[in-house]
Formats: C-alpha cells, structure tokens, sequence
C-alpha cells in the first residue's frame, strides 16, 4: 500500500507542476503504465454541476433523495398587522449536503411565486430547463419524481444568481434544479 500511495504522490506532483488545471490533456501515459483514463485527479478552477432540490420532506425513504415541501402546513394566515400574505423559505440543497442557496414560496395573486437565489459560489447550469417544479394535490411521499416530467420547466440564466416564476396555488410543491459550484485552486 505504501508503495501504490508514494507512486500516487509522485504522478500527482507531476501532473500538479504540468499544469493546475488538468483540462489541458497533460500526457501522464508510460509513467508505470498508467493511462490518462485511469487517472483522476483532482481538477481546480472549474465549475462542478449538482443536483439541487428545495428543502423538505423526502419523496421516498430509500434510494432518492429528492425533496418535496407541504405548502398548506408551511403557511399561516396573513398578519394581520402588516396585511403580508404568507410567505416562507427554505434551503436549496446541492448534491445531499451542500447549501447552494434559498428557495422563497409567496403567496401573489392568487398564485404560488417561487423565487430561487443562488448563494455566492453557485450558478444555474447552462442548460436548457434547468429550473423544474411540481405541485401536488395530494401527498407525493412514497412516489418516485421525474424531474424531466415536471409541469413547470424554466431557463434561468447562468449569469444571474435569482430565477423568479409563478405556479397555481397547491397543497404540495416540489423544485429541481440543474445548478453548478465554483472550486478554485488552492
């Protein structure tokens, strides 16, 4: 093993000193026979594409990690003080366990508006219908989601760190989206 981790050590400082970014194709091939496709190093400088749902309750128990939120229980009546409709957020979680931004649920015109905001560090993949959601009349759990079938399906732009769209009022709703995180060289 010590001797796997040293030759490891030593195709990793080679291909650090070639180049920090490995997109270049570096030649590593003939170095104890290792070929490029059985290389993987580490890339830095570049963007890394997730998966992103906003945070809820899970669809299934096992298997999936994908996320739904029960509207109805989420919101309260209007202030009365204020007169502000309901309205409440909840995290937009990346890859399981990474924070990739917030997802807001207001309630305007009669409608759900759904405001997705990308923390710094986090941008929409440039990818048609990156931004995807459902609502549900019923309790969706123990149902497998199928992003690509959504009802609603958007283009936010990767330039920007908000996306914004209406959807009709519903008892549940569920958001997907194709998002992507910036690692730097160290």
């Amino acid at each position: 093993m010590k001797k796997l981790n040293y030759l490891f050590t030593i195709v990793f400082m080679v291909a650090t000193l070639a180049s920090c970014n490995l997109n270049d194709k570096t030649d590593l091939t003939g170095i104890k026979g290792i070929t490029n496709e059985e290389l993987t190093m580490p890339t830095c400088d570049t963007w890394i594409e997730e998966t992103a749902w906003g945070c809820g309750d899970e669809f299934l128990a096992r298997g999936n990690w994908a996320k739904y939120i029960d509207y109805q229980t989420m919101i309260t009546l209007p202030n009365v003080i204020t007169r502000t409709p309901p309205n409440f957020s909840k995290y937009l979680m990346a890859g399981q366990s990474m924070i990739a931004g917030t997802v807001n649920y207001a309630a305007v015109d009669g409608m759900v508006r759904i405001t997705i905001t990308l923390y710094d560090g986090w941008r929409f993949q440039d990818v048609p219908e990156n931004v995807k959601a459902q609502n549900y009349s019923t309790d969706p759990a123990g149902k497998k989601p199928v992003p690509g079938h959504f009802v609603y399906k958007g283009d936010a732009n990767p330039l920007e760190d908000t996306f914004i769209f209406d959807m009709p009022v519903d008892n549940f709703f569920a958001v997907h989206v194709d998002v992507e995180w910036y690692k730097a060289c160290e």
